[in-house]
């Protein structure tokens, strides 16, 4: 089945076929990737891509809002709900195991050229995204990355000998760290209670450092439009 995006001009989208869940927004399938086998076959000749409604085009292509925003500019509890499904988990990492923000089309080349570590929102904990000296899968936090793959990913930082991780999101001004959706698989391997993603969802700059804990995890977070979220888990 050909899912790749046709080179054509103009901007295309997705058509998601009856009874398929829907893929996040700007989803385009990585190399290798195949619809879950679970899925009812999309009907005989349906139009994977269709082109795209100028009223609706993704951010990218629109004209930048530059007001400054004092929440989470994307969502994190519709993040957190949407994974939760199992199939919404197969349109993240597809059959080839990428991190989510391959898919969600993140700007690889923005975050190489980055110079410096942005440090963290509200906090002085500065953000390494090498964890090579991390023997992998010994504990909780550790297998939770390594389940996600993203264990040499920007802005996702193992310390603690596996007993605590680091995360930063990219920010308006911020081009150095994760996508939420790297986030929330963390989160959801951890089996972050409801409650906490709520409180982080709806966490404001003028809050300060925020703190929260579930199970053996004790998590603090802090936010502001420009730099991100910073969170850091620590096990207990």
């Amino acid at each position: 089945m050909q899912l790749l995006l046709p080179l054509v001009n103009g901007a295309m989208k997705f058509n998601t076929p009856p009874r398929w869940p829907q893929p996040p927004a700007d989803w385009t399938p990585p190399p290798g990737w195949s619809p879950d086998p679970s899925w009812p076959p999309a009907p005989e000749d349906w139009q994977f891509w269709i082109e795209d409604d100028p009223a609706t085009a993704s951010p990218a292509a629109a004209p930048r809002n530059t007001k400054k925003r004092t929440s989470l500019p994307t969502r994190l509890r519709k993040a957190w709900s949407y994974a939760a499904s199992s199939d919404s988990r197969h349109w993240i990492f597809g059959g080839t195991g990428l991190a989510a923000g391959l898919l969600l089309g993140v700007v690889v080349g923005a975050v190489a050229s980055s110079p410096t570590t942005p440090s963290a929102a509200g906090s002085s904990t500065a953000v390494d995204s090498s964890t090579a000296d991390v023997d992998f899968g010994s504990t909780d936090i550790e297998t939770a990355v390594e389940d996600c793959g993203l264990t040499d990913v920007a802005g996702i930082s193992v310390g603690d000998e596996g007993h605590s991780v680091t995360i930063q999101t990219t920010g308006d001004e911020n081009s150095y760290g994760a996508v939420v959706f790297e986030m929330v698989c963390v989160l959801q391997g951890l089996e972050a209670s409801d409650s906490v993603i709520s409180r982080m969802d709806n966490t404001r700059a003028l809050d300060g450092r925020q703190t929260g804990t579930w199970g053996d995890f004790e998590a603090s977070w802090g936010y502001h439009p420009d730099d991100g979220l910073n969170l850091v888990i620590e096990e207990m």
